[in-house]
């Protein structure tokens, strides 16, 4: 994966285009003193993401590098997403020579490649030892695993990283919200708003990847049921409380099961490529 740097022509146009910018910033009804913003664009502003992507994918056309086709009929396949590019490539040999092509015409461009954010990856790894990739005087470290697009990748192709990374955020956002489900003056449609709004699409982030074996359905599961035990409450019979079984919970729920949600957008994600 090669990050680049903002190239000095897109600074030298950002200045021109956005001159005098003043910024204020605003806690809850209050707006601080303005603030002149002397370097590189607002925060959130579209024009750096628009003039960058011009800048780099006039960078993939002038390489004369074959867009066309994935790995399965080519040998190098060129993935480009804001200011990464992902090259892979069927050999190391390559992965190589697309990289000469790719940054030369870069140079012209005024882009220059961030040598600590760039790293390679061989899958499957063939040794253990992870020595630095050397190529054209660049030196990057090479990984077995990295994160794309917030997403973990590793050299053994294995997803159980990803999904326990995965669980462990929505996790996070269970006790963050757990002060929310548990209160008895927030009513059930709401809890199950704040579920389904803010904590499942951290479980289900990229979920049309994943494999669904046992393990993976029952941790996907455990986690469902103790967020929907948490909204529903236990249930008291003969003067005693017990907490729900699995199929009153599901009963209450009345929505699809979070497997059978990844399967939907498993089968979604595959007509649209």
């Amino acid at each position: 994966m090669i990050e680049f740097n903002i190239p000095t022509k897109l600074v030298n146009l950002t200045k021109a285009s956005l001159s005098n910018v003043r910024c204020r910033v605003k806690i809850q009804n209050h707006l601080s003193e303005s603030i002149t913003a002397e370097r590189g664009l607002r925060q959130g502003d579209s024009l750096a993401c628009q003039l960058f992507n011009l800048a780099l994918e006039k960078c993939i056309r002038v390489s004369g590098l074959d867009r066309r086709g994935t790995l399965w009929n080519r040998s190098v396949q060129l993935l480009a997403y804001a200011d990464d590019i992902d090259i892979n490539g069927r050999s190391e040999r390559a992965v190589k020579e697309a990289f000469r092509v790719l940054e030369i015409s870069a140079t012209d461009m005024g882009l220059t490649i961030n040598e600590d954010k760039t790293k390679f990856m061989e899958v499957p790894s063939s040794t253990e030892n992870y020595t630095p990739f050397r190529i054209n005087g660049h030196t990057f470290e090479r990984v077995s695993e990295f994160k794309y697009l917030g997403t973990i990748i590793n050299d053994q192709n294995m997803l159980k990283a990803e999904i326990n990374n995965r669980i462990k955020s929505a996790n996070k956002c269970f006790f963050g919200l757990k002060k929310q489900l548990r209160s008895r003056l927030v009513s059930r449609r709401t809890k199950m708003r704040l579920y389904k709004t803010l904590k499942l699409p951290v479980l289900l982030y990229a979920s049309e990847t994943w494999t669904l074996n046992v393990d993976v359905q029952r941790a996907l599961e455990t986690i469902e049921r103790k967020v929907l035990r948490t909204i529903f409450g236990p249930v008291q019979e003969q003067g005693c409380w017990r907490t729900r079984y699995n199929f009153e919970l599901y009963r209450l729920y009345k929505e699809p099961q979070v497997t059978h949600i990844i399967r939907s957008n498993r089968l979604r994600w595959l007509g649209h490529v």
